[in-house]
C-alpha cells in the first residue's frame, strides 16, 4: 500500500517536472513574492527614523548639514569642529544639491529624500543589468530577472547616505560603455565621461584607470586602452589640482590621509570570509568563469569583461585589508559577475535560459543577504530622536550661545549639527591625525566620560567637570 502511494506521488511528481509552462508559472510566482519583500524593505529603509543603518551614514549626513549651514565641505581635521570627510565631493554635492532643490532641511527629511534618491540609482544600475541582457538576445523576462540580479546585488552600502551608491552606479555604467566600444569606438567617450564621475564620487573607482586599459590590451585594442587610459588620467588630475586649488591643503590631507590606514592581512580574511559566507557560491563561479574565459575563450567580448570583473575582484580584496572595510567592496565585481554570466548563457540552450537564471536568482536569495542588510530597517526607533529633539532643546536654554559639544548620541549630534564637534572620532585612531588641539580645547560633553572611546580615554580628566544631568545623562563643562 505504501508502495502505491510512492508511485502515485512521483506520478504527481513527474506530471508537474514535465509541464514547463507549470514550472515557470511557479518559479516566476516566487519571484514576484520575492521582489514584493524587497521593495517592501526598500521602502522601510526610506522612512525608517534609524539614522545609522551602516557605519559612518550619520557622519556623513552632518557634513551635508554642514554644508547646507554655509561651511565649506573640507575643513582642517586638527582644528574644530575636527572632522574627517574622507570622500571625493561629488556625492555630497548631489546630496547637497538635492536637499537645496526640495528645500528640506530637517536631517529625518533629508534621510527619507536621500534614501530614495539612492533608489533611484539603484534602479540605474539594474535598468543596465536589463539593458545589457536584451542586448545579449535574452527574452524580457529574463532581462528582468537579470536586472533584479543586478539590484539585489548593490550591498548595504549603496542604499544608505553614502558616497559608495554613486561611485558604484557610475563605476558600472563606465565598465559597461568600455564593452561597447568594442563594437563601437565612441562609446570610449562616454566610458571615460562616467569613470571620471566615479572618481570624483569616491576615491576606489580610480581602479578603473588601470582594468579597462589592461582589459582592452589584453584583447589587442590598443589604441582603444590608449585613448581611455590618457583621458580619463589626465582629465582627473585637472580636477583633483582644479579642487586642490579652490579647498587648498585640507582637501589633500582629507582625501589621502584619510584614507591612509595601516593594512591587516587579516581584517582582509575576516571580509573575505563574510563575502564568502553572504554570497555562497557567488564568488567562486564569477572567478572561476572568468579564469575559463581567458584562458579558453575565443570570443574578444567574453575575455574583456572577464578581465574587468577579476580586475575589480583582485583590487576589493586588496582594499579589504583597510580597516572599516566590508562585503560590500566586492560589488562592483558582483555586478560585473552576472554580466559575465549573461554572456556564458548564450551557449544554452533558450529554452533552458529562464530556469537557469531563476536558479541562480534563487541561490542568491537564498543566502539571505538582503535581510542581513536590512535587519535594522525595521528598527524605526522614534524615541532615539523624540529624545535628542528634547535633549538639544535643553542643551540651548543652560549652555552659551556659540556652545561646542561632543557627544556619541548620533541623533544628538544631527540635532545640533551646527554645535556639535568631532563627529567621526571613531576616524582618528586609524587616521594619521592629531588629536591633541582637540584635546587641548574646551568644549562641553553630553554622555558617559567613563566610556572606552579612544577620544574620551584622551581627555585630561582634571579638565573634565560637571555641571548638570538632562534626561538621565550628565553633562560636563571640559576646560580648564
Amino acid at each position: 500500500m505504501i508502495n502505491m502511494e510512492e508511485s502515485k506521488f512521483l506520478i504527481w511528481v513527474k506530471s508537474i517536472l514535465g509541464n514547463e509552462k507549470l514550472i515557470k508559472a511557479m518559479l516566476y510566482g516566487v519571484m514576484l513574492l520575492l521582489f514584493g519583500l524587497y521593495v517592501m524593505n526598500r521602502v522601510a529603509v526610506i522612512y525608517t527614523t534609524n539614522i545609522e543603518l551602516t557605519t559612518g551614514e550619520s557622519n556623513n549626513m552632518w557634513n551635508i548639514l554642514k554644508v547646507l549651514n554655509g561651511e565649506m565641505l573640507y575643513t582642517n581635521p586638527e582644528n574644530a569642529p575636527y572632522e574627517i570627510f574622507q570622500y571625493a565631493p561629488l556625492s555630497q554635492y548631489i546630496y547637497v544639491g538635492v536637499a537645496k532643490l526640495f528645500s528640506a532641511l530637517d536631517y529625518l527629511s533629508l534621510y527619507k529624500l536621500f534614501r530614495f534618491v539612492n533608489l533611484l540609482f539603484n534602479c540605474i544600475v539594474a535598468l543596465v543589468c536589463y539593458n545589457f541582457a536584451r542586448k545579449h538576445c535574452v527574452s524580457v523576462v529574463n532581462s528582468l530577472i537579470c536586472g533584479f540580479v543586478g539590484l539585489l546585488l548593490l550591498g548595504n552600502l549603496c542604499w544608505y547616505v553614502r558616497a559608495d551608491v554613486f561611485s558604484v552606479c557610475f563605476s558600472v555604467i563606465a565598465c559597461v560603455m568600455a564593452y561597447y566600444s568594442l563594437q563601437q569606438n565612441g562609446y570610449i567617450l562616454i566610458s571615460v565621461f562616467f569613470t571620471i564621475m566615479a572618481f570624483c564620487a569616491k576615491q576606489d573607482a580610480i581602479q578603473l584607470f588601470a582594468i579597462i586599459p589592461v582589459a582592452l590590451f589584453m584583447i589587442k585594442k590598443y589604441r582603444l586602452g590608449l585613448v581611455y587610459f590618457f583621458m580619463s588620467v589626465v582629465i582627473c588630475a585637472l580636477i583633483f589640482i582644479s579642487l586642490w586649488l579652490y579647498y587648498g591643503d585640507v582637501y589633500v590631507d582629507s582625501v589621502i590621509k584619510g584614507v591612509s590606514m595601516s593594512p591587516s592581512i587579516t581584517f582582509a580574511f575576516g571580509v573575505f570570509n563574510r563575502y564568502l559566507q553572504l554570497y555562497n557560491f557567488l564568488p567562486i563561479a564569477i572567478v572561476v568563469i572568468s579564469l575559463l574565459a581567458i584562458l579558453k575563450s575565443t570570443d574578444q567580448n567574453e575575455v574583456f569583461l572577464a578581465m574587468l570583473v577579476l580586475g575589480t575582484f583582485i583590487f576589493a580584496i586588496g582594499t579589504s585589508m583597510k580597516p572599516g572595510g566590508g562585503p560590500s567592496y566586492f560589488t562592483l565585481a558582483n555586478i560585473l559577475g552576472v554580466l559575465l554570466i549573461i554572456l556564458f548563457m548564450r551557449r544554452f540552450p533558450h529554452k533552458k535560459i529562464s530556469s537557469a537564471l531563476v536558479v541562480v536568482w534563487a541561490f542568491y536569495f537564498y543566502s539571505g543577504m538582503m535581510f542581513h542588510y536590512t535587519s535594522q530597517s525595521f528598527d524605526f526607533n522614534p524615541e532615539g530622536y523624540e529624545n535628542a529633539k528634547n535633549v538639544a532643546e535643553k542643551l540651548r536654554q543652560v549652555l552659551p550661545e556659540d556652545f561646542k559639544l561632543y557627544t556619541t548620541d548620533n541623533y544628538l549630534k544631527l540635532e545640533l549639527a551646527k554645535n556639535t564637534i568631532l563627529p567621526n572620532a571613531e576616524y582618528y585612531p586609524v587616521t594619521p591625525f592629531d588629536m591633541q588641539n582637540a584635546v587641548d580645547d574646551s568644549f562641553y560633553i553630553y554622555g558617559d566620560v567613563n566610556s572606552d572611546w579612544l577620544f574620551i580615554k584622551m581627555l585630561r580628566k582634571d579638565k573634565i567637570h560637571e555641571i548638570d544631568t538632562i534626561n538621565g545623562l550628565k553633562l560636563y563643562a571640559y576646560e580648564e
